[in-house]
């Protein structure tokens, strides 16, 4: 199945290989195909299958990932009771992110609304979580979850420093990511509460992450599918 993948960056990659000197015929050769199969991904009107791209991707890859990055960051406790920040470089498209643990603030007294006695009807939806997934390459992800770092009085207070920190939860392929989403499960017994989702959240994470997936070219099981002429 993973042989199939669509290649998204096909157009950027060979621009990068046409303007570091291949010829279109040379790229052909070296993806085993034609060149006017070769004419259509530069123009973007086709995209190569990963497979395919191998050799140039060995070559161009890391260079094309490289374009695209995203710092984060998490405190880490010193031993003498200081915290330092630990910056997290983590490369690769992000192409999916998913806010849970959402919560529902007045904005007059920045108290969370089932405490709230204003009559003010101003109210912000803040996600207090964030599961983040970056796509390394050749079906390899990136997961993070996001925790806010002020506490509830202060969520809607200070927007400015109202950040997120970050931690790493794991390389996956697709598989495992999907499993991974599945351990999210509210109804599951395990000792990070804090993590899961809530209700419907579960439900809408399943089937949005398959839909990213999906739509960025990932094949997946049990997906019915209606295919045009």
């Amino acid at each position: 199945m993973e042989n199939n993948k669509k290649y998204r960056y096909t157009k950027q990659l060979v621009g990068m290989a046409l303007r570091d000197g291949w010829t279109q015929k040379q790229i052909a050769e070296a993806c085993r195909t034609q060149q006017s199969i070769v004419s259509s991904w530069k123009s973007g009107a086709a995209q190569a299958k990963e497979i395919q791209l191998t050799k140039l991707l060995e070559i161009y890859g890391p260079r094309l990932r490289r374009k695209a990055f995203r710092i984060y960051h998490h405190f880490i406790k010193e031993k003498s009771g200081d915290f330092r920040a630990h910056l997290i470089k983590v490369e690769g498209e992000v192409i999916f992110s998913f806010p849970f643990r959402n919560k529902n603030f007045c904005t007059q007294c920045h108290k969370e609304s089932a405490t709230c006695s204003c009559r003010q009807k101003g109210r912000k939806i803040i996600p207090t979580r964030k599961l983040v997934v970056h796509a390394l390459g050749r079906g390899e992800f990136c997961v993070l979850i996001q925790s806010r770092l002020l506490k509830d009085e202060f969520q809607t207070q200070f927007p400015g420093t109202n950040i997120f920190v970050t931690e790493v939860a794991g390389h996956f392929k697709v598989e495992e990511l999907l499993k991974f989403c599945e351990f999210l499960n509210p109804s599951k017994d395990t000792n990070q509460d804090d993590k899961l989702l809530q209700g419907a959240e579960y439900l809408m994470l399943q089937m949005l992450v398959r839909k990213s997936l999906l739509e960025h070219g990932y094949p997946l099981e049990g997906v019915e599918e209606h295919v045009g002429y």
